[in-house]
Protein backbone atom coordinates (compact mmCIF):
# COMPACT_ATOMS: atom_id res chain seq x y z
CA UNK A 1 0.00 0.00 0.00
CA UNK A 2 2.05 2.73 -1.28
CA UNK A 3 -0.81 5.57 -0.71
CA UNK A 4 -3.08 5.84 2.44
CA UNK A 5 -6.68 5.83 0.24
CA UNK A 6 -9.88 6.66 1.62
CA UNK A 7 -12.98 4.27 0.47
CA UNK A 8 -13.88 6.87 -2.36
CA UNK A 9 -10.65 7.88 -3.94
CA UNK A 10 -8.51 5.91 -6.87
CA UNK A 11 -5.68 6.45 -8.19
CA UNK A 12 -5.54 8.20 -11.58
CA UNK A 13 -2.30 9.23 -12.69
CA UNK A 14 1.57 8.46 -11.74
CA UNK A 15 4.09 10.97 -12.87
CA UNK A 16 7.93 10.51 -12.28
CA UNK A 17 9.86 13.73 -10.91
CA UNK A 18 13.48 13.91 -10.17
CA UNK A 19 13.11 17.10 -8.54
CA UNK A 20 10.36 19.23 -7.20
CA UNK A 21 12.16 22.77 -6.84
CA UNK A 22 12.51 22.80 -10.62
CA UNK A 23 11.90 26.22 -12.04
CA UNK A 24 9.62 26.75 -14.96
CA UNK A 25 8.28 23.48 -14.54
CA UNK A 26 4.32 22.38 -13.86
CA UNK A 27 1.79 19.96 -12.59
CA UNK A 28 -0.88 20.53 -14.62
CA UNK A 29 -4.61 18.07 -14.33
CA UNK A 30 -7.32 18.36 -16.50
CA UNK A 31 -11.07 16.59 -14.81
CA UNK A 32 -14.12 14.42 -16.90
CA UNK A 33 -16.04 17.78 -16.76
CA UNK A 34 -13.21 19.86 -19.05
CA UNK A 35 -11.80 21.86 -15.95
CA UNK A 36 -7.76 22.14 -15.79
CA UNK A 37 -5.46 23.47 -13.78
CA UNK A 38 -1.86 24.46 -13.41
CA UNK A 39 0.47 24.47 -10.00
CA UNK A 40 4.05 25.23 -9.90
CA UNK A 41 6.04 21.70 -8.42
CA UNK A 42 7.43 23.71 -5.17
CA UNK A 43 4.19 24.45 -4.57
CA UNK A 44 4.01 20.56 -3.69
CA UNK A 45 7.65 20.02 -2.67
CA UNK A 46 6.08 19.20 1.17
CA UNK A 47 4.23 16.57 0.85
CA UNK A 48 2.86 14.73 3.75
CA UNK A 49 3.08 10.92 4.70
CA UNK A 50 -1.11 10.99 4.04
CA UNK A 51 -0.82 13.35 1.03
CA UNK A 52 -2.11 16.88 0.15
CA UNK A 53 -5.15 17.78 -1.70
CA UNK A 54 -3.90 19.18 -4.64
CA UNK A 55 -7.10 20.52 -7.00
CA UNK A 56 -10.65 21.35 -5.50
CA UNK A 57 -12.81 19.03 -7.46
CA UNK A 58 -16.94 20.12 -8.00
CA UNK A 59 -19.28 17.52 -7.00
CA UNK A 60 -19.31 14.94 -9.92
CA UNK A 61 -16.08 15.58 -11.20
CA UNK A 62 -13.12 13.07 -11.02
CA UNK A 63 -9.52 14.01 -12.19
CA UNK A 64 -8.62 12.55 -15.49
CA UNK A 65 -4.84 13.11 -16.45
CA UNK A 66 -1.77 14.67 -14.83
CA UNK A 67 1.06 15.40 -16.78
CA UNK A 68 4.29 17.80 -16.19
CA UNK A 69 4.55 21.13 -18.52
CA UNK A 70 7.17 23.66 -19.38
CA UNK A 71 6.65 27.07 -20.57
CA UNK A 72 6.28 27.01 -24.20
CA UNK A 73 4.39 23.79 -24.63
CA UNK A 74 1.29 23.19 -25.46
CA UNK A 75 -1.95 21.10 -23.85
CA UNK A 76 -4.41 19.23 -25.70
CA UNK A 77 -7.78 17.43 -24.53
CA UNK A 78 -9.53 15.13 -25.91
CA UNK A 79 -13.14 14.10 -25.77
CA UNK A 80 -14.93 10.65 -25.47
CA UNK A 81 -17.21 12.08 -28.92
CA UNK A 82 -14.25 12.71 -30.58
CA UNK A 83 -13.24 16.27 -29.96
CA UNK A 84 -10.32 18.48 -28.99
CA UNK A 85 -8.65 21.36 -28.46
CA UNK A 86 -5.12 22.59 -28.43
CA UNK A 87 -3.90 26.07 -26.42
CA UNK A 88 -0.62 27.06 -24.70
CA UNK A 89 0.03 25.67 -21.34
CA UNK A 90 0.61 29.79 -20.13
CA UNK A 91 -3.36 30.06 -21.06
CA UNK A 92 -3.94 27.83 -17.92
CA UNK A 93 -3.49 30.50 -14.72
CA UNK A 94 -0.71 29.60 -11.99
CA UNK A 95 -3.37 28.51 -8.85
CA UNK A 96 -2.69 27.60 -5.21
CA UNK A 97 -2.41 24.16 -4.68
CA UNK A 98 -6.01 23.48 -2.88
CA UNK A 99 -7.73 26.01 -5.19
CA UNK A 100 -10.41 24.72 -8.39
CA UNK A 101 -9.72 24.91 -11.82
CA UNK A 102 -10.45 26.91 -14.51
CA UNK A 103 -12.51 25.77 -17.84
CA UNK A 104 -10.32 23.74 -20.50
CA UNK A 105 -12.32 22.74 -23.19
CA UNK A 106 -16.64 23.22 -23.32
CA UNK A 107 -18.36 20.01 -23.14
CA UNK A 108 -21.91 18.73 -25.07
CA UNK A 109 -24.17 17.06 -22.45
CA UNK A 110 -23.25 13.61 -23.05
CA UNK A 111 -19.44 13.95 -23.21
CA UNK A 112 -16.41 13.47 -21.01
CA UNK A 113 -13.01 14.31 -21.24
CA UNK A 114 -10.61 11.21 -21.44
CA UNK A 115 -7.44 12.88 -21.79
CA UNK A 116 -5.26 15.59 -21.33
CA UNK A 117 -1.52 15.92 -22.72
CA UNK A 118 1.48 18.28 -23.07
CA UNK A 119 2.72 18.48 -26.43
CA UNK A 120 4.51 20.42 -28.98
CA UNK A 121 4.60 21.39 -32.57
CA UNK A 122 6.84 18.30 -33.24
CA UNK A 123 4.54 16.06 -31.78
CA UNK A 124 2.05 13.74 -32.73
CA UNK A 125 -1.46 12.62 -31.49
CA UNK A 126 -2.08 8.98 -30.67
CA UNK A 127 -5.75 8.27 -30.90
CA UNK A 128 -7.38 4.93 -29.76
CA UNK A 129 -11.79 3.64 -30.17
CA UNK A 130 -12.71 1.97 -27.40
CA UNK A 131 -13.41 -0.96 -30.16
CA UNK A 132 -9.36 -0.74 -30.60
CA UNK A 133 -9.04 1.86 -33.79
CA UNK A 134 -6.44 4.65 -34.01
CA UNK A 135 -4.73 6.31 -35.63
CA UNK A 136 -1.53 9.41 -35.45
CA UNK A 137 -2.13 12.82 -36.42
CA UNK A 138 0.90 15.49 -36.35
CA UNK A 139 -0.01 17.96 -33.79
CA UNK A 140 0.50 20.62 -36.21
CA UNK A 141 -2.98 19.74 -37.69
CA UNK A 142 -4.56 21.03 -34.73
CA UNK A 143 -4.86 24.93 -34.75
CA UNK A 144 -3.82 27.04 -31.55
CA UNK A 145 -7.29 28.19 -30.07
CA UNK A 146 -8.17 30.30 -26.85
CA UNK A 147 -8.80 27.94 -23.56
CA UNK A 148 -12.23 27.18 -22.68
CA UNK A 149 -13.75 26.34 -26.35
CA UNK A 150 -15.64 24.04 -27.64
CA UNK A 151 -12.48 22.50 -29.79
CA UNK A 152 -12.27 20.36 -33.31
CA UNK A 153 -12.81 17.13 -34.31
CA UNK A 154 -10.29 14.62 -33.88
CA UNK A 155 -11.55 11.53 -34.61
CA UNK A 156 -14.78 10.52 -36.36
CA UNK A 157 -16.70 7.85 -34.45
CA UNK A 158 -18.25 5.32 -36.44
CA UNK A 159 -20.99 2.72 -34.61
CA UNK A 160 -17.51 -0.25 -35.53
CA UNK A 161 -15.43 2.17 -33.70
CA UNK A 162 -16.99 2.92 -30.45
CA UNK A 163 -15.99 6.15 -28.33
CA UNK A 164 -12.58 7.54 -28.31
CA UNK A 165 -10.99 5.82 -25.15
CA UNK A 166 -7.48 7.70 -24.59
CA UNK A 167 -5.22 9.96 -26.48
CA UNK A 168 -1.52 10.52 -25.73
CA UNK A 169 1.47 13.02 -27.61
CA UNK A 170 4.26 10.15 -28.84
CA UNK A 171 7.38 10.92 -30.58
CA UNK A 172 8.55 8.19 -33.01
CA UNK A 173 11.00 6.90 -30.91
CA UNK A 174 8.33 5.47 -28.47
CA UNK A 175 6.59 1.79 -28.45
CA UNK A 176 2.87 1.61 -27.97
CA UNK A 177 1.38 -0.85 -25.50
CA UNK A 178 -2.36 -0.88 -25.49
CA UNK A 179 -4.10 -2.86 -22.58
CA UNK A 180 -7.47 -3.98 -23.13
CA UNK A 181 -10.41 -3.82 -20.34
CA UNK A 182 -9.26 -7.72 -19.61
CA UNK A 183 -5.85 -6.99 -19.59
CA UNK A 184 -5.05 -8.22 -22.71
CA UNK A 185 -1.89 -6.65 -24.05
CA UNK A 186 -1.18 -5.26 -27.35
CA UNK A 187 2.37 -4.08 -28.25
CA UNK A 188 3.20 -2.04 -31.59
CA UNK A 189 5.73 0.18 -33.25
CA UNK A 190 4.29 3.42 -33.74
CA UNK A 191 5.76 3.29 -37.41
CA UNK A 192 2.48 0.35 -37.54
CA UNK A 193 -0.02 3.11 -37.05
CA UNK A 194 -1.54 5.14 -39.80
CA UNK A 195 -0.65 8.87 -39.82
CA UNK A 196 -4.15 10.23 -41.09
CA UNK A 197 -5.92 13.59 -40.82
CA UNK A 198 -7.66 14.87 -38.15
CA UNK A 199 -11.31 14.33 -38.30
CA UNK A 200 -10.77 10.87 -39.35
CA UNK A 201 -11.69 7.21 -37.96
CA UNK A 202 -8.83 5.65 -37.75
Amino acid sequence: NVVPLTDSERVKALIGVDDLQKEHTYLVMATKKGAIKRVSLSAISSIRPSGLIIMNLKPGDDLVSARLAKDGDDVIMVSEQGMSIRFPVGQVPLRQRAAGGVKGMGLRADDRIVSMDIGGPESRLLVISRLGFGKLTPMNSYRTQRRGGVGIKTFNIRKKTGVVAAAETVDDSKEVYVVSEQAQVLRTNLAEIRSMGRATQG
